[in-house]
């Protein structure tokens, strides 16, 4: 499942802040009133967004009841279903988030490949002189770089790679504008292939983040974990 304060399945604004993820290890467990486990922990994966807040997976295994008639699962006397809400308490810690699998059920909802023209951008340049990066960050990341699931399956990879010069806004003596190239500073643009979600119109990477220009799509691979600006849609 995700992690979410908000358990909306469009909700763009689903990140957790650090100190409560923190409070969530593996193997942790909710017990019943017999004292026997009814949920366990058994991985997570927590991603960088944005200020001190967190994107969270978490892997569990629960004690479930199958309904023969409705062909249903249900946890805590509600159905389990891909997209839908749940809420477990491992070691009296309240997590709520969304279902984004389930092993052995199908996923129904129709994903779709995305082409799409991303960059990078210095984002502690708050005065937009210039929003190139350093070299060094530009040469970490390489054509065929892959961002994968819980079950090993790629959902972003890097197919081309074009680094130039950056070009830096100045103003010469008499106030006119400039732009030149940066001495120091590179651009760097991408094109990624990104597994979405499609739904009522809107592709979705990672359950909630928009594929749309001018969005970011925050990648993390075993190298990096950047956050990277829409520019184009390509496919």
């Amino acid at each position: 499942m995700k992690v979410t304060t908000d358990p909306s399945i469009t909700s763009e604004y689903r990140s957790v802040p650090h100190w409560l993820i923190n409070t969530v290890k593996k193997g942790d467990k909710e017990y019943d009133g017999f004292g026997q486990p009814v949920a366990e922990v058994i991985d997570i994966k927590t991603y960088d967004t944005w200020g001190s807040y967190k994107e969270t997976y978490e892997k569990l295994r629960l004690n479930v009841l199958y309904n023969k008639n409705q062909h249903k699962y249900t946890y805590s006397s509600k159905d389990l279903m891909i997209g839908g809400p749940i809420s477990v308490k491992p070691n009296g810690i309240l997590s709520e988030g969304v279902i984004t699998s389930i092993e052995g059920i199908s996923d129904e909802r129709k994903k779709v490949h995305k082409k799409v023209l991303v960059t990078l951008e210095n984002g502690e340049n708050y005065t937009y002189i210039t929003t190139g990066i350093e070299p060094w960050i530009a040469e970490a990341v390489k054509v065929g770089d892959e961002m994968k699931d819980f079950d090993d399956h790629t959902i972003a990879k890097v197919l081309e790679k074009k680094v130039k010069p950056a070009s830096r806004r100045t103003v010469d003596a008499n106030g006119n504008p400039h732009l030149v190239q940066d001495p120091y500073l590179v651009d760097m643009n991408l094109i990624m292939d990104v597994e979405t979600i499609y739904d009522k119109g809107i592709y979705y990477f990672r359950e909630n983040q928009k594929v749309e220009i001018n969005q970011v799509l925050h990648i993390h691979t075993e190298k990096y974990d950047f956050g990277f600006l829409v520019t184009d849609i390509l496919e």
